[in-house]
């Protein structure tokens, strides 16, 4: 490790040395794509109007029409791909008209240029000039940033000019994805590059600037900021009064703005720049649409959904989350009614946000993070019914205790209509038994009684399914990644489970996950009188536990938040960086490669399997004790139903 150190030392000494000269190398060649379009654009034909013919075509490399100042025009610009391999002549053609049209009609002329293109050697040159940039940005120190900072500007407008001059070159100042169009790929080495210049420049304003950036402009890239920005500074952020109270504030201000606009149809471009382009859509709330429309299917088994609102084609259907969703009617306007649901959890949500802050005092700094966490922010504009269980389950869980009856309805309900919060009780069942709470234990073995007989019984007389995940490649938990292993390599789902509980079992027995799991204090998260105290916290680790073990979606993350920020704040940096892993890369950055996304999700799956297992091993420790006792208190008559 030490000659490790060494030897990196000895190559940023090197670089450091060279870096005037590295920078000027960089600067010659990087700025070829902008010399070679002056070049082409200095290359012109010009063609002159002739009156007398109303439509006329030429082509060739740098058409150009003349025409008298004082006449009214209207050009538009087209791309036309060019071929340069093998044909290299070519490259003179690019970034300049190779075709003109225009037509005359006495007032107005009309002109179409046909612009030499070429997006593949863009997104090519991009990616590759792009990434070399980055690392030309890691090598250079802090008081030599400009010269990478200015050989990027050059880069980029030179091929953006050069290979797709018809896009907005302003993309090279703001990479901000467009809601259509299917080359988003080009984006994510671009904002990128502005995550590492914040990172290597380290400056508290710079980061406050990028995290409004990226919450109401570019949504997309905020996990992946987030993720790498805890290995540049722990989020050790060192903010002063002012700038920590425009931090904190973000998320009101994220989540009024998507309330406000998730109203008005006149803020329909604010609506679509809050939520990640991988699901993103116009409709407002659309899962949430969707529960809505099954819904009213239970009262109207012929409905349907005006042309205008989301799904128009979609037919009734069982929703299959659970007993209760095929029995629950709504007669309302499905459009009206996701939009007030959808309101007013998002306001729920902001008065969660602001207790929260008060509740987690000493880190602060951490609530906005989590409050504007890739999953966070995908289920709140989807409106998925996991977004009203998160918040069902959170009242539910504060302070147990009171009204403890009432609360056990509340989870009963929420695990009647989508099954996978059935296993908080059995985490209040868990505690109840360590704390003799028996009172608590009767009621809450009482309902999952009720639930047990309401699920068998619909299970046998209904001929509706419980929902999996409609798609494979996004998303978590070991079925999913069985059913991956079967789309993708053909492997049947026995040896798929197989696979799997080889890799578990490999982590679960290696040398160094016993040595992380030893650096973990349970019972640190919950060791203080808090009203978010031992019940709430086994009862979530239950529910991610059992959840891990079938497939979801990234949206249900949320559900376990208070479970992965306590485990954050109360362990060492291996764990807070899994948490971030786990929590910032999902749901998948689309704005990337293939091979880009790949990477995350691998990194994603390796996170969230380590606190699967670290969760699962303090479960089944912690439930073998309390089984223990149970016999005993049986054994010695201790089981009595009442309050402590």
């Amino acid at each position: 490790m030490i000659n490790l150190e060494k030897n990196l030392f000895k190559i940023s000494e090197f670089f450091y040395k060279k870096e005037k000269l590295l920078n000027l190398l960089f600067a010659i060649i990087f700025s070829v794509p902008l010399v070679v379009f002056f070049i082409n654009s200095n290359l012109t034909k010009n063609i002159n109007i002739d009156n007398s013919i109303y439509t006329f075509q030429e082509s060739g490399c740098g058409i150009e029409i003349n025409y008298e100042k004082n006449i009214n025009t209207n050009i538009t610009n087209y791309p036309m791909d060019i071929y340069v391999f093998p044909e290299i002549e070519n490259i003179k053609c690019l970034g300049v008209p190779n075709k003109a049209i225009y037509s005359w009609d006495g007032e107005i002329l009309n002109i179409e240029y046909k612009m030499g293109s070429n997006y593949k050697l863009f997104r090519y040159s991009s990616n590759l000039g792009n990434y070399l940039l980055i690392l030309l940005l890691l090598v250079n120190r802090k008081k030599l940033l400009l010269y990478p900072v200015l050989i990027y500007l050059a880069f980029n407008l030179g091929i953006y000019k050069l290979l797709i001059p018809t896009e907005a070159v302003s993309e090279v100042f703001l990479p901000v994805a467009p809601f259509y169009g299917d080359r988003f790929v080009k984006f994510f080495v671009n904002n990128l590059f502005l995550i590492v210049l914040s990172l290597k420049m380290d400056n508290r304003k710079v980061y406050l600037g990028l995290f409004t950036f990226f919450c109401f402009i570019s949504v997309d890239f905020i996990g992946i900021f987030v993720f790498l920005l805890f290995f540049k500074n722990k989020f050790n952020f060192n903010f002063n009064e002012n700038e920590k109270k425009y931090f904190l504030a973000l998320p009101i201000a994220f989540y009024s703005i998507r309330i406000i606009s998730g109203i008005f149809t006149y803020f329909d471009n604010v609506w679509i720049s809050l939520g990640q382009t991988i699901y993103r859509g116009y409709t407002r709330y659309a899962d949430m649409q969707r529960t809505l429309f099954f819904l009213k299917c239970n009262g109207d088994p012929n409905a349907t959904i005006p042309a205008d609102e989301y799904f128009p084609d979609i037919q009734c259907d069982s929703m299959g989350g659970g007993p209760l969703d095929a029995y629950l009617p709504f007669y309302g306007n499905v459009n009206n009614g996701s939009k007030i649901i959808g309101s007013v959890s998002t306001l729920l949500l902001i008065m969660f946000y602001i207790k929260a802050l008060k509740y987690f005092k000493e880190n602060q700094i951490l609530i906005p993070l989590f409050f504007l966490s890739p999953p966070l922010i995908h289920v709140t504009h989807y409106g998925n019914d996991d977004f009203m269980i998160l918040l069902i389950s959170l009242y539910a869980l504060w302070n147990i205790k009171q009204n403890t009856f009432f609360k056990l309805i509340l989870i009963l309900f929420t695990a009647l209509f989508n099954l996978h919060p059935t296993s908080i009780l059995l985490g209040i069942l868990a505690v109840s038994i360590k704390k003799s709470d028996y009172k608590i234990f009767y009621n809450t073995l009482g309902i999952l009684i009720i639930f047990s007989i309401s699920f068998f019984y619909d299970l046998l007389t209904n001929d509706h399914h419980i929902a999996s995940m409609p798609w494979g490649d996004y998303g978590f938990g070991i079925y999913l990644d069985v059913m991956n292993l079967k789309a993708k390599f053909s492997i049947e789902y026995v040896f798929g489970f197989i696979v799997i509980l080889i890799i578990i079992s490999s982590i679960l027995f290696s040398k160094r996950f016993k040595q992380l799991y030893e650096t973990i204090k349970f019972e640190k998260m919950y060791s203080s009188e808090t009203k978010y105290g031992e019940y709430a916290i086994i009862s979530i680790s239950f529910w991610y536990v059992v959840t891990f073990l079938y497939t979801n979606v990234g949206y249900r993350l949320p559900s376990f938040f208070l479970l992965f920020l306590l485990l954050f704040i109360t362990n060492g940096n291996k764990i807070k960086g899994l948490i971030i892993g786990l929590m910032f890369l999902e749901p998948v950055i689309w704005h990337s490669e293939v091979f880009i996304r790949n990477v995350f999700m691998t990194i994603n799956n390796i996170c969230h399997y380590i606190i699967f297992l670290i969760c699962a091993k303090f479960l089944f420790s912690y439930s073998i004790v309390q089984v223990r006792k149970l016999f005993n208190d049986l054994k010695n008559k201790k089981i009595i139903y009442q309050d402590i």
